[in-house]
């Protein structure tokens, strides 16, 4: 999926392994990293839920919330209406994110 950012501050974050750790320490950094890399891997949503403990809903105004379980990374945003992208013979959704969280259920840390 191709994915692009509602905010520079977010692609900044999000594009930065060292922002990433600093943001939500270093083992959970990693994890969102990860998650990010695979949720852009994917070729649309239906390739996304197909990911280890990958959920998506879609609200009926275009919303689309990708959650990571048990990670409590959750990835919002909505699907470009420009359609889908081709990259190398691959056609990929486009996702503008708009919100990351990342929640630790073991600790007090939550972002």
């Amino acid at each position: 999926m191709d994915l692009s950012f509602g905010e520079a501050e977010l692609a900044a974050l999000c594009n930065s392994k060292v922002r990433l750790a600093n943001h939500f320490g270093p083992t959970l950094g990693r994890l969102v990293g990860r998650r990010l890399l695979e949720l852009a891997a994917a070729a649309d949503l239906d390739g996304v839920a197909l990911l280890p403990g990958g959920r998506v809903q879609v609200s009926p105004a275009g919303m689309v919330r990708v959650t990571f379980v048990p990670d409590g990374i959750e990835v919002t945003g909505t699907i470009r209406d420009d359609g889908p992208v081709v990259v190398r013979r691959w056609r990929h959704q486009q996702l503008l994110v708009t919100c990351l969280t990342a929640l630790v259920v073991e600790g007090s840390r939550s972002r």
